[in-house]
C-alpha cells in the first residue's frame, strides 16, 4: 500500500469539515463545525444551533482587523475569519480599533470586549482619542456608549502592568506577561522535585509542568509540595 504524497495529505485536509470559533456575548467560545470551507450565514446559525431570531446578529473579526456583519445568504470563507461573534440587535453601531472598521450589536461597548479582540492580553490597553491630541486610557472592566454623534476612535497599545501573584500565600509582584514554568519556579525558589501547581478560580489545583508556558495576571495563586508519598 502506498503511502499518501503531502500533496493528497493536504487535499484530503482541505475535504475535512472545518471548524470557527464562535464568542458570545459576554465572551464565552466555542468551535463549531461548519460544512465547508465556504459556508453562509445560515448554515453557521444552524451547525451552532443559535435561535434564528430577526434580532441575531453574526459579527465576523476579519484576519485583516477589521469586524463585518454576515448575513444570512453571505458566503463566507474560513480563512478569512479569526472568529465569529454573536450578538443581539436591530442595528449595529461602528467603530474604529487601531484604524480598522469595526461593528458592534449594542450602543455601549466594554473595554473587555475591545481587547479580546485584539487577544485580550492583561498587557493590552485600549484608549479613545477624542482628537489627534486628546486620548483616555478605559480602566479594566468600563464601558463606552458608541452612540455619540461621531464615529468612536480606539487604539490598543503594549503596557507594562504591575501585578501581585501569591506562591503559598506569600505575595510575589511582577509583571503581567506570559511566563516559563521553570522560569517561576526560580522566580518563587520552589524545591527539586517539588510538584508546583495553579489553583485555578473554581479552586482546582492543576500541575505545571516544566515545559509549559503561563500568563500571570494579578492576583493567581500558585502553591507547592512534596510528592504524594513523599515526606518534605
Amino acid at each position: 500500500m502506498k503511502a499518501e504524497t503531502e500533496s493528497q495529505k493536504r487535499s484530503h485536509k482541505q475535504k475535512e469539515a472545518p471548524f470557527v470559533e464562535l464568542v458570545t456575548g459576554d465572551l464565552v467560545s466555542s468551535q463549531i463545525k461548519v460544512p465547508a470551507h465556504e459556508f453562509t450565514g445560515a448554515s453557521l446559525i444552524e451547525a451552532a444551533k443559535l435561535d434564528p431570531a430577526p434580532d441575531l446578529v453574526l459579527l465576523a473579526l476579519l484576519t485583516s482587523g477589521g469586524i463585518e456583519t454576515i448575513r444570512a445568504s453571505e458566503i463566507i470563507n474560513v480563512a478569512a475569519v479569526q472568529r465569529i461573534y454573536v450578538g443581539r440587535g436591530d442595528r449595529t453601531w461602528r467603530f474604529t480599533l487601531n484604524n480598522e472598521s469595526m461593528e458592534w450589536a449594542s450602543e455601549t461597548i466594554s473595554e473587555t470586549v475591545l481587547r479580546h479582540f485584539v487577544g485580550g492580553d492583561d498587557d493590552v490597553e485600549i484608549v479613545i482619542r477624542q482628537n489627534p491630541d486628546e486620548e483616555t486610557v478605559l480602566e479594566q472592566g468600563t464601558s463606552v456608549s458608541l452612540d455619540g454623534s461621531s464615529i468612536e476612535t480606539f487604539h490598543s497599545r503594549r503596557v507594562t502592568r504591575e501585578i501581585t501573584v501569591y506562591y503559598n500565600n506569600d505575595p510575589f509582584e511582577g509583571v503581567a506577561r506570559v511566563y516559563g514554568v521553570g522560569e517561576l519556579r526560580t522566580l518563587f525558589a520552589v524545591p527539586e522535585g517539588f510538584v508546583f501547581e495553579v489553583i485555578r478560580g473554581d479552586g482546582e489545583f492543576v500541575e505545571l509542568n516544566p515545559n509549559q508556558h503561563i500568563r500571570l495576571k494579578d492576583g493567581m495563586q500558585f502553591v507547592s509540595h512534596a510528592p504524594y508519598g513523599v515526606s518534605s
